[in-house]
């Protein structure tokens, strides 16, 4: 796809930017990935509404706009609860939901089998660990923040400790249920060099640049616009929805979670210590990401320009 080999090209730029320049300031890595943020990635999960009309039509089901915000609303409440209660077992619990939720948005063109899941759950999680397992030091502080005295702090220093192994393990994982997937789809399953090339490019840029410039070049760049790619497709199959109306929704929306993440670090700023901020800010960022990543998976489930096996 020409769009990914430009997104691509735009990674290399950077990492070569970053290598051969002057690495880029932690001040400037947090505009881009605020800029990204605001431009993209908050408006990829803006017309989930229509995303959940339009997938209810295609099963011949009714569907009520305030049942939808109902429920979204809820599992949002559901996640605070549940880190506040279980902050690293609530971790976990996002990290893996995330891992396969860009397997979807990447692999489009593996079939839903549980060979096929499996494959975008260890897809993900490898994308998730070339990421983090890079820096975890830095990482783990703050996750061993969140509960010191529990359980989970033991595992993260583990994890801090062996962060190669881990990474090699993931590696592992992937590699092993590529080759079983392809095993049972050997008919089906076509070797395409240039998204081999395009995924090791991928691999390289994720890996090399600094955690939060790696973060940002994924989820904003990567799998946002790739995400927003394919809802637009999606709604706009068969003229189900109007452009102007998919944007006027998008941007509605935007505004209102906007307006949400403002409102929410102000009261943040009230009752918490300015270095606790960050990890609140992530416990509100997977809250909202939790009923997104529910309603892409039915999308994803049900679009007929995914059923590639």
């Amino acid at each position: 796809m020409l769009f990914r080999s430009l997104l691509l090209t735009a990674g290399l730029i950077l990492l070569a930017i970053n290598w051969y320049f002057a690495p880029l300031s932690y001040l400037l890595q947090l505009i881009l990935f605020a800029i990204g943020l605001i431009a993209v990635g908050i408006p990829h999960g803006g017309a989930d509404r229509l995303i959940a009309m339009k997938t209810a039509s295609r099963l011949n089901l009714n569907f009520s706009a305030q049942k939808f915000t109902l429920i979204y609303c809820g599992q949002i409440l559901l996640f605070f609860f549940f880190f506040y209660c279980f902050p690293h077992l609530a971790i976990l619990l996002f990290l893996l939901l995330s891992a396969y939720h860009f397997g979807e948005t990447d692999m489009t063109g593996i079939n839903h089998s549980y060979a096929g899941k499996l494959i975008r759950l260890s897809y993900g999680l490898f994308i998730l660990g070339l990421i983090l397992l890079p820096n975890f030091s830095s990482v783990s502080k703050t996750l061993i923040h969140l509960n010191p005295a529990g359980p989970g702090a033991a595992c993260i220093q583990w994890t801090d400790q062996h962060h190669q192994l881990v990474l090699l393990g993931m590696v592992a994982a992937f590699g092993i249920s590529w080759l079983g997937y392809w095993l049972l789809y050997n008919k089906t399953v076509a070797c395409n060099w240039k998204e081999i090339l395009r995924f090791l490019v991928l691999v390289v840029i994720v890996y090399q640049l600094p955690l939060l410039l790696s973060f940002t070049f994924y989820f904003i760049f990567w799998h946002s616009i790739t995400s927003l790619k394919s809802m637009l497709g999606y709604l706009l199959e068969h003229q189900s929805f109007d452009k102007v109306m998919v944007v006027r929704e998008i941007i509605k929306n935007s505004l209102i979670v906007l307006f949400g993440i403002c409102f929410a670090g102000y009261i943040s700023s009230l009752f918490f210590r300015n270095d606790n901020l960050v990890l609140y800010a992530i416990i509100g960022l997977a809250a909202l990401t939790g009923p997104h990543m529910h309603v892409m998976h039915s999308m994803y489930h049900h679009y007929a320009g995914n059923e590639k096996p």
